[in-house]
């Protein structure tokens, strides 16, 4: 495989990663954001949050040199998401 599509593959790798990862986050704001006086929180929480979170933890992700350091930080705030959506439910 050359460097090129090795380099490919670890940039798409990493989108599929960020976009579970806003995933995982857009699910969990639903509890630790405040209620909107309309109602609508789980709708529109998650179609605005779900793109800005994916760019930026991908942005995050690709930028750094200690890439390790922000998987780990990125999957412990999607845990803790987790978590207290598994609380609730």
């Amino acid at each position: 495989m050359s460097k090129r599509v090795g380099r490919a593959l670890g940039v798409i790798g990493t989108a599929l990663v960020s976009l579970v990862y806003a995933l995982l986050l857009s699910v969990g704001a639903t509890l630790w954001l405040p209620r909107g006086a309309g109602g609508v929180d789980h709708i529109l929480y998650p179609v605005i949050m779900v793109p800005l979170v994916w760019l930026a933890v991908l942005l995050w992700l690709l930028g750094t040199r200690k890439r390790g350091r922000a998987f780990a930080m990125a999957s412990l705030l999607s845990a803790l998401s987790l978590g207290a959506v598994l609380a609730n439910a």
